[in-house]
């Protein structure tokens, strides 16, 4: 049985440097007048904001070819260091972030290491680019949000954009060795590919926003 289509976005899974990845991340903010869905898995980068307290605010990746902050972790609600839950309608099975905001501050736990492998699915369209001559390309993303607030992210890797540009905001590191929905990961459409950005705000000589 073929591999078959089950995205769940920039799932991290190592450092470069072979250690495992720690689950610790950084708090950022999302503006109020945030206007997009956000899932675990999503990419993001800076954006001219904060919350009150200064905390950098972050805005989603849409197009998929923008140089990145990292990638969503978790979400928090309300605000780290508030004192009481009295009065906030908390929805606990929810991990994704609504497009409405309602003119509420929200936060995510961001991995922003430069250094963070992620494993990324193919997008399964154009198989004759998911090959082995291409395990070490660059590439961008497909950006597609979660069908539900309980969902993950559905971004993927963007098949047709494999080539070696090194403007390409990813960069692909073969596939995982693992296997998949009870098959063993290959090329050919719908893999597991590992990669880590390659356009990073942390790698220095980036604009400021």
């Amino acid at each position: 049985m073929a591999l078959v289509a089950k995205p769940f976005g920039l799932a991290p899974q190592r450092t470069t440097d072979a250690n495992f990845f720690s689950e610790q991340g950084t708090f950022y903010s999302l503006a109020a007048a945030d206007a997009n869905a956000w899932y675990i898995g999503d990419a993001f980068l800076s954006t001219n904001n904060a919350d009150a307290n200064g905390l950098p605010a972050m805005k989603k990746a849409t197009v998929g070819t923008e140089t990145l902050r990292g990638v969503m972790l978790g979400n928090i609600n309300p605000p780290p260091g508030q004192v009481t839950l009295q009065g906030i309608s908390l929805a606990l099975e929810n991990t994704a972030i609504p497009a409405s905001k309602n003119s509420v501050v929200y936060y995510i736990l961001g991995a922003d290491d430069a250094g963070i492998v992620f494993t990324i699915q193919d997008d399964g369209i154009t198989t004759g680019s998911l090959v082995a001559a291409n395990a070490n390309k660059n590439f961008s993303l497909t950006i597609t949000n979660g069908a539900t607030l309980q969902s993950n992210s559905a971004s993927v890797m963007l098949s047709s954009s494999l080539a070696t540009t090194a403007g390409l905001n990813m960069k692909a590191m073969g596939l995982a060795q693992t296997s998949w929905q009870g098959q063993t990961n290959a090329f050919g459409g719908f893999g597991l590919w590992l990669c880590k950005i390659n356009q990073h705000e942390f790698m220095g000589n980036t604009a400021g926003v």
